[in-house]
């Protein structure tokens, strides 16, 4: 054998540059598979328009329409609506009717996402896109 080589050195070597071989390749067809996919997000980046708030995003108290009418249960910032606090510049109302049951609904509760479905029900609302009718009769 020479130059201090055994048969288990020898067997040992060639294991280890099997195993090694076997790496390099696995290691070519993984870089391969990262660079197909990175032309995919590419394609699939140059392919999507912007969205301006985001795409799942509702208009939010965005013009002077009435969407509904009810009754202002709680001002108190620190009132629950389903183990929720209503938290600052919210109010807690009651929907009594829909004016536009399509328009989304300020902040989403369970199961309900449009004014249609809060019909009933205890919503938070924000307060600047409340019109009292206590304001409006005072003389």
């Amino acid at each position: 054998m020479g130059r201090g080589m055994s048969i288990s050195k020898l067997a040992f070597f060639q294991v280890k540059n099997k195993y090694v071989t076997e790496m390099k390749h696995t290691q070519v067809q993984l870089q391969h598979q990262v660079h197909e996919l990175q032309e995919a997000l590419a394609r699939l980046g140059s392919n999507r328009s912007e969205a301006h708030v985001g795409e799942n995003s509702a208009q939010r108290c965005a013009s002077e329409l009435k969407v509904a009418e009810g009754r202002i249960l709680s001002t108190d910032h620190m009132d629950f609506i389903n183990n929720i606090p209503l938290g600052p510049n919210s109010v807690k109302v009651i929907v009594e009717t829909a004016v536009n049951g399509e328009a989304f609904m300020w902040r989403s509760a369970l199961e309900m996402f449009t004014i249609a479905q809060a019909v009933g029900e205890t919503i938070a609302w924000p307060q600047n896109c409340v019109v009292s009718l206590e304001d409006d009769l005072d003389p």
